[in-house]
């Protein structure tokens, strides 16, 4: 009696599991491959390159540099190390904030070094109260600064959010506060060139806008995430 009740149904498998197949067939007859995202590697080192630039014409386009600061840059290696250590860390926040933009490319170590080399940067401006490695002086300073980093950091912000919401983070808050720090990083970074040196100041008006601006990158991300 099993057999037959067996024997009764399997035909009848068969028969759902062609059907299945069929309108699975139908339904993707007309769909179309998606083209390949580009990845986020390239596409950090095309926001780094777009986003220095738009800080640099914008910041040479409201003044020019401060006198001398080449030079510092190439005959003072602590200054040469700040620098390099920024430098770093903006590289290593934006790979990291592209990186959490994809499901499955999210890496700490990125992350990890990012903050390490943020941290590194600031101690050496703040090494500069104990061993100054240039007298202090007020050459070249700006008389807005800090308006001037804010305005820098919109466009360049901007951008590299709506570059991860086109793609799918999962931890849409973290990688958009690796992306403030890359671009509030950017301004703070080039105002070392292009603005008086003097630690405190760097750190009054530099650095200390950071931390507005990473505030004011939580906010724009979710408020981006409640209307997709």
């Amino acid at each position: 009696m099993t057999k037959d009740k067996q024997t009764d149904v399997r035909p009848s498998d068969g028969k759902q599991n062609n059907s299945q197949r069929q309108l699975i067939r139908d339904l993707v007859a007309d769909l179309q491959p998606s083209p390949q995202r580009i990845g986020f590697q390239a596409l950090s080192v095309i926001w780094i390159a777009m986003a220095i630039i738009i800080v640099t014409v914008a910041m040479l386009a409201l003044g020019p540099i401060r006198p001398g600061a080449v030079d510092q840059l190439l005959n003072h290696p602590q200054f040469t190390l700040e620098m390099l250590f920024g430098v770093t860390s903006v590289a290593c926040f934006t790979f990291s904030g592209f990186s959490q933009s994809i499901p499955g490319t999210q890496s700490r170590t990125i992350t990890r070094w990012a903050w390490g080399m943020c941290a590194l940067w600031v101690a050496t401006i703040v090494l500069g109260f104990q061993f100054p490695w240039a007298e202090a002086s007020m050459l070249g300073k700006r008389e807005h600064c800090t308006v001037e980093a804010y305005f820098y950091f919109v466009p360049t912000v901007v951008m590299a959010l709506w570059l991860q919401q086109r793609r799918f983070p999962l931890y849409a808050t973290r990688a958009a506060i690796s992306a403030g720090m890359a671009a509030g990083l950017i301004p703070a970074i080039g105002m070392q060139l292009a603005c008086m040196y003097e630690p405190g100041h760097i750190l009054e008006f530099h650095v200390a806008p950071l931390v507005a601006e990473v505030c004011a990158v939580v906010v724009l991300s979710q408020a981006w995430q409640r209307l997709r």
